[in-house]
């Protein structure tokens, strides 16, 4: 899986702020709560950023910490 351009955005958020970088390139969404169609379904940042913000993606890829899967809430910084 190449890199998106949303987990780049993320990565450069983290840098610009000087924050940790925990935001995942990808999830499966294996978590028991997922009771849907998206259980194990593998998704890239891009995408799980899209399905949840729609035109709004990428500015919140870039201008907020993301800790957690946007699809699931699965943490990354555990």
């Amino acid at each position: 899986m190449t890199e998106d351009i949303y987990y780049r955005a993320q990565k450069e958020f983290c840098a610009r702020e000087k924050v940790p970088m925990f935001a995942s390139s990808s999830c499966n969404h294996m978590e028991r709560w997922i009771h849907d169609d998206r259980y194990g379904k593998l998704q890239s940042l891009g995408e799980m950023m899209i399905e949840k913000y729609g035109d709004n993606a990428l500015l919140k890829a870039s201008s907020s910490h993301i800790i957690s899967c946007p699809t699931c809430n699965k943490s990354w910084c555990d």
